[in-house]
């Protein structure tokens, strides 16, 4: 695992944020591969105490790869975390039962975001091959401690070791107000200068979340401003880390506003998604 701690760019309390023996609370984001092949990015933020509610970036890997070292991962994460708890978003699909076509949620985020081009592929146990990646992680990430389990009951609730389902690309037409989809996806005759204008947007994007409430330094040096020239598994990477950023900033989000600031669409019998309140979008302009 290539992990990096962000250096003292990302937190101002410099070497408190980075060898603390315990966190206060983690937000921890995990961009999933569906399949055993390609890595998977993991990003962590941190609201240190006296941070007046200011979240920081820890640590973000772009090279996770299989089951056992994201395991470890998250782990060392969840032992690091202080008495107030972690939260985990993870980026695919936790909870599938339907053998064929779509989960009720999936059909429900088409209906809401095709306007916005940002409806979620489908997921059933016949992709899979009957072996969900996400549902092994759950019974695994179970054994240390932490439940599957997608509802807050109160704004900054303390003790938490959760993790549960997110989709960034509905977070990103509620959090920044797109009109559409950002087209930094591998798709055919998608070129790579399309693809690197995204991601240079994308970029700009995120670091617009120091303004927000609540907000969120990045590191100074990731992601990168001008990703122009990344091609093949370079540029894949980056995106995956990017990803997972914005999954973690999705918990981070719905833990700072309670049960108000996320919507759970779907359920815990035929599968959800996490995503920020749409309403909420207004009051970050």
């Amino acid at each position: 695992m290539d992990g990096r701690r962000a250096g003292t760019g990302a937190c101002p309390y410099g070497k408190i944020c980075r060898f603390w023996v315990s966190y206060p609370m983690l937000f921890l984001g995990l961009d999933l591969a569906w399949g055993r092949k390609n890595t998977s990015g993991g990003c962590v933020v941190s609201c240190p105490p006296d941070a007046g509610g200011r979240g920081f970036v820890l640590e973000y890997t772009e090279t996770l790869s299989d089951d056992d070292e994201i395991v470890r991962w998250v782990s060392r994460w969840n032992d690091e975390a202080g008495p107030d708890g972690l939260l985990l978003g993870v980026d695919a699909p936790l909870l599938v039962p339907n053998m064929a076509g779509k989960r009720p949620c999936e059909t429900t985020l088409g209906q809401r975001f095709a306007r916005f081009q940002a409806g979620a592929h489908p997921a059933n146990r016949t992709i899979f091959g009957g072996d969900v990646r996400g549902e092994r992680l759950v019974s695994r990430l179970a054994e240390i401690g932490i439940a599957h389990d997608p509802y807050l009951s109160a704004e900054r609730q303390t003790g938490m070791r959760q993790m549960m389902e997110v989709f960034p690309h509905p977070a990103h037409i509620v959090l920044f107000g797109l009109a559409k989809t950002l087209k930094y996806k591998p798709k055919p005759k998608r070129s790579y200068e399309t693809r690197w204008a995204a991601m240079n947007d994308y970029s700009r994007l995120l670091r617009s979340l120091a303004q927000f409430d609540p907000p969120l330094d990045l590191p100074t040096d990731w992601p990168p401003a001008d990703v122009t020239g990344q091609i093949g598994s370079g540029l894949k990477r980056l995106e995956d880390g990017m990803d997972a950023l914005t999954c973690a900033y999705i918990v981070f989000w719905y833990w700072h506003r309670g049960a108000a600031g996320a919507e759970v669409i779907g359920d815990m019998t035929e599968g959800y998604v996490v995503i920020p309140q749409m309403p909420k979008v207004e009051e970050q302009r």
